[in-house]
């Protein structure tokens, strides 16, 4: 009974054992991945598995000590046990190390990311997201040449920049430009502002190495591969300019810098037609920037400039609008002049409710359009609630009828069921009627009612044909002009027609 009673002490402890030394791995092996997911470069994935190496090795000899100072047992357990327990510890301590084995091949077979991007350049679109950085300025004012160029040295130093001389304007060049101004002819060089010979020279452009001009000296036999012009447009033009003293110095004059936070609200400025002295104040307002009409100017022209015409405008919102949809339709009428005189947008839905609803259209001109040079005619047709759909929209040059006949030929052509067009609905103009009648034979043309009784109002209002009317006969004209409007039969017509008369004639 005392031998069995040993042998299972001796299990015990060793299974407590074997739990300990279980967990003990499993951490190590938990911080080992944890330090390899962490690093990013080949010499922090290195580092971090040699300090898993050396945490290991600790723990294993901390276990070893733990181990010694464990109970002994007065009688050593059978050799069986103990060679048990010997293959088991072996069979652990060689798992790991093929662990560790295998870790260091993935390592080497999978290199960082970084060797595969080394010496390679980013495009914009891999930093376009990144937030950019601001430099300090220049110094605006130098004693001289010799001064500039060191703050220059200085400033590229601390900013990393390669700035360099692309024009330089000599002294004798600039005085002799004053010389043959108009205002300065026939004056001694003592009442010209002249530039001392001694200060030479007298301006100086610098820019980005990336910003030079191209130049194309190649054959075209093969193609460049180290082209790194980046169009910069970072410029600093230096001058010499005369104090209040009498004395010279290097003051910097123009500063061209790019991804200012000024310009979207410059552009949306320019784009909204505002006026120069409104991004003037903008410009003041929301910076320390000392610049003068002429630079906004400048500054507004070189924007405008690189806007669409209207004419390239108008062509890409209809080359875009035929894009869209394989059913959209549009037609451009050029007149005898060559200008653009109609037009004409229907798009896939318009073109569905006129299939749908074909009896009855309604054609306008949109009021007040005439001031803006163009007319906008509207073509509805009514849905099943009563409700107006547009079916076609068309800018006229003018209200004639060479333009109205081109904007019916594009309703055809956009429309199969313009043949079963029934009713057709204007205004009181009547050189419509005319055209209608050409492009819709089987159309019963009908005149709007308001349209129809405004014109008479106005009509009688300010004609002076028969003189002026009172207040009171207005008002009767008036009411007549509603019955016969509305009149149900041709007898009531002809009633409401001789009161309207007789008033008239009053």
């Amino acid at each position: 009974m005392a031998r069995t009673h040993k042998t299972a002490q001796i299990k015990a402890q060793m299974a407590e054992k074997a739990r300990i030394e279980e967990e003990e791995a499993r951490r190590r092996e938990e911080a080992r991945i944890a330090g390899l997911d962490s690093a990013r470069t080949r010499s922090e994935k290195a580092g971090a598995l040699v300090r898993a190496c050396e945490r290991q090795n600790v723990g294993s000899t901390d276990s070893s000590t733990s181990g010694a100072k464990a109970p002994v047992v007065n009688k050593e357990p059978d050799a069986k046990e103990s060679a048990e327990d010997e293959a088991d510890k072996e069979e652990d301590e060689d798992k790991e190390e093929n662990e560790e084995e295998e870790a260091e091949g993935e390592l080497e077979e999978k290199p960082p990311a970084s060797r595969d991007t080394k010496g390679k350049k980013r495009t914009f679109s891999d930093v376009e997201d990144e937030e950019l950085v601001r430099v300090s300025a220049f110094k605006k004012e130098h004693d001289s040449w010799a001064s500039l160029e060191v703050s220059l040295r200085e400033y590229m130093n601390t900013t990393h920049q390669k700035i360099v001389i692309k024009e330089v304007i000599h002294t004798a060049r600039r005085n002799a430009a004053l010389r043959s101004q108009v205002r300065f002819k026939g004056r001694s060089d003592s009442e010209i502002p002249l530039v001392p010979a001694e200060l030479e020279p007298y301006q100086r452009k610098y820019i980005c190495t990336h910003g030079w001009s191209e130049r194309e000296r190649s054959t075209e036999k093969r193609t460049s591969q180290a082209l790194r012009r980046t169009d910069c447009p970072f410029q600093i033009l230096a001058q010499l300019t005369k104090k209040t003293d009498g004395s010279w110095c290097v003051s910097i004059k123009r500063e061209v810098s790019a991804d200012s936070p000024l310009m979207p609200g410059v552009e949306l400025l320019v784009e909204a037609q505002a006026g120069t002295s409104s991004v003037y104040d903008y410009i003041r307002s929301n910076s320390n920037h000392c610049v003068t009409m002429d630079d906004v100017r400048s500054m507004i022209s070189r924007l405008r400039s690189v806007e669409l015409s209207d004419n390239d405008a108008v062509s890409e919102m209809i080359v875009e609008f035929n894009l869209e949809s394989s059913k959209n339709v549009s037609t451009v009428n050029e007149n005898a002049r060559g200008d653009t005189g109609v037009i004409s947008f229907t798009s896939g839905h318009m073109r569905a409710m006129l299939d749908s609803f074909p009896e009855v259209i309604q054609l306008d001109c949109t009021h007040k359009t005439n001031q803006y040079n163009y007319q906008l005619l509207s073509m509805v047709a009514m849905d099943q609630y009563g409700q107006g759909q547009p079916i076609q929209y068309s800018l006229l040059e003018t209200n004639s009828d060479w333009n109205m006949a081109k904007a019916l030929d594009h309703f055809k052509r956009a429309n199969e069921r313009w043949k079963s067009v029934r009713i057709v609905i204007v205004d009181k103009a009547m050189k419509e009627i005319d055209v209608i009648r050409q492009k819709l034979p089987k159309a019963r043309i009908l005149l709007c009612h308001f349209h129809v009784i405004k014109w008479l109002h106005n009509t009688i209002r300010n004609s002076r044909k028969f003189g002026v009317y009172e207040e009171e006969v207005l008002v009767q004209m008036r009411h007549n002009i509603n019955n016969m409007t509305y009149a149900r039969t041709v007898a009531d017509y002809e009633k409401y027609r001789g009161e309207f008369e007789h008033l008239a004639c009053r």
